[in-house]
């Protein structure tokens, strides 16, 4: 966060910057503040004794410990865990609709003091609101901080289960705002992997379909209902392999044979096509039909309103 205006300062605005830094990511170059951090606490002593032996622990922890595990840790506590988050509107407003204009608004009263986010820094981030508050005069700076202490004390309680020593950071600001530090205890988190899973689609699919693996698998018997206009009967003239009923169409492959005795009635060869239907003969495609009476049709006939498209080599033969 930049600041560019020149409020007046809270009395404590250094230990309210360095306790906003002790709760940053503890990075190579925050690291090599912590000696000053610690110079800043003692100078200004806004904190109790027994508040301010618990920081300089803290401090302590983070300079001599390894960089890994102190990053490491805290990644772990305050990045996988929405108890400990540092977004405070987290506790408020969790992922609803109205945590945006909370931030729109939080946002734009850092603007009337002067002060400018940094890239990818929210409003809502513990360390942001501190940085601001140590603009503030005091008794703002005060009444701000209050304004916050369910939430501060509900991380402070969530810390303190896990033993962490980043509790007393919460500690020192709930003094600072007059507030007694008395850890809430924090409700029960599901853990992450549960948190963050996506829920199933329609309830779950598998390869048995839309059910879930196990589950029995409902069979829906439909009648199926003919199309408009088609004609549905138990008798009549038969067809050869190759031929279309009314308003059909057939496509032939290559070499077929159709074969088809009949004794009366008109006949329709094997790749003949009723009326309105259509053929796609292939090449070499042979038709027979052998008829007792009726005026004959070739193989490659079509009766009324009927198409047929011979191809080479093909072979009508009829006998009557």
């Amino acid at each position: 966060m930049k600041i560019l205006g020149n409020s007046k300062p809270a009395a404590a605005a250094g230990t309210l910057r360095v306790l906003g830094a002790l709760l940053s990511y503890p990075d190579a170059q925050r690291r090599a503040w912590l000696p000053e951090m610690a110079r800043i606490l003692r100078g200004e002593r806004a904190v109790p004794a027994a508040r301010l032996a618990e920081l300089d622990a803290l401090i302590d922890k983070l300079r001599v410990a390894d960089p890994f595990d102190v990053e490491a840790e805290y990644v772990q506590i305050f990045d996988r865990g929405r108890g400990t988050s540092l977004h405070l509107f987290e506790h408020v407003h969790g992922d609803s609709r109205d945590r945006g204009p909370a931030m729109i608004d939080l946002a734009q009263t850092y603007e009337k003091a002067g002060l400018l986010l940094a890239p990818g820094e929210l409003p809502d981030y513990l360390p942001a609101v501190l940085e601001f508050v140590s603009t503030q005069p005091p008794r703002e700076a005060k009444a701000f901080l209050g304004e916050t202490a369910h939430i501060l004390n509900a991380i402070f309680g969530a810390l303190q289960k896990r033993g962490s020593p980043y509790a007393s950071v919460l500690g020192a600001l709930l003094e600072l705002a007059g507030e007694k530090a008395q850890g809430v205890a924090p409700p029960a988190e599901a853990p992450l992997d549960e948190t963050w899973a996506e829920p199933p689609v329609f309830g779950g699919c598998s390869t048995e379909g839309q059910a879930r693996p196990g589950d029995p698998q409902p069979i829906q018997m439909m009648q199926r209902k003919p199309r408009p206009g088609a004609i549905v009967s138990t008798a009549g003239p038969p067809q050869g392999a190759n031929s279309a009923p009314s308003g059909g169409s057939v496509a032939a492959p290559a070499a077929s044979v159709g074969v088809n005795y009949r004794t009366a009635g008109p006949p329709q060869g094997a790749n003949s096509a009723p009326s309105g239907g259509s053929v796609a003969a292939p090449a070499a495609s042979v038709g027979v039909n052998y008829r007792a009476a009726g005026p004959p049709q070739g193989a490659n006939s079509a009766p009324s309103g009927g198409s047929v498209a011979a191809t080479a080599a093909s072979v009508g033969v009829v006998q009557s």
